[in-house]
């Protein structure tokens, strides 16, 4: 289908009275498209087709916002961080890395529930938005999901890889009043697990 803009041109008169007006228009599907395209690529990592950085705390603050009005609708992050990833890019090139970095994106994707979002924050580090809980044993339940699915080797250019990961959990709570200290505490718990 098409997209089409409207734009009112000049009256059309006839012995001074208004008889009719005339209109232009054309199809701004593509215009649309390409604005789609380039708003995609503001918010999502390029290699893995998730969401960056600023999109995840986006969607970390809205759900921050729903948990201060109704407290069962709670939060909370994982931190992921691979161990060996380093040691990848050194031994076998950038693009085995980067491959490594797609099969995790899809495995962690594959690990979560549909209402929780996984992120590439940058570099090997991960975040996943988990939402709709209430304690510590919920997030855990998806915590343990990654932690098994990140326990499988990688196959990555024919060399089956255990890179290990370290994951951190934070469960929002009423000292957490922007996203960005809910995604540091789930970090230092990363760091700790580490």
């Amino acid at each position: 289908g098409k997209l089409i803009w409207f734009t009112m041109k000049n009256p059309m008169k006839q012995g001074g009275e208004c008889i009719g007006f005339t209109y232009s228009y054309r199809d701004i599907r593509e215009r649309k498209q390409t604005e789609a395209r380039l708003e995609h690529y503001a918010l999502h990592d390029g290699m893995t087709n998730l969401p960056n950085r600023a999109l995840f705390l986006d969607r970390l603050k809205l759900s921050m916002a729903r948990r201060s009005r109704r407290i069962e609708l709670g939060c909370g992050v994982i931190f992921l961080d691979l161990d060996k990833f380093k040691d990848v890019n050194d031994t076998y090139g950038h693009s085995a890395g980067d491959e490594l970095l797609v099969a995790v994106a899809k495995r962690l994707t594959a690990s979560i529930r549909p209402q929780d979002t996984a992120a590439r924050l940058g570099g090997d580090e991960f975040a996943i938005l988990v939402e709709n809980i209430q304690t510590v044993a919920d997030i855990s339940v998806v915590a343990e999901r990654i932690t098994v699915a990140m326990a499988r080797p990688f196959d990555v250019q024919g060399l089956i890889l255990d890179i290990g990961s370290s994951i951190g959990v934070a469960l929002c709570g009423k000292e957490h009043l922007v996203p960005e200290q809910l995604l540091r505490d789930a970090d230092f718990a990363m760091y700790r697990a580490k």
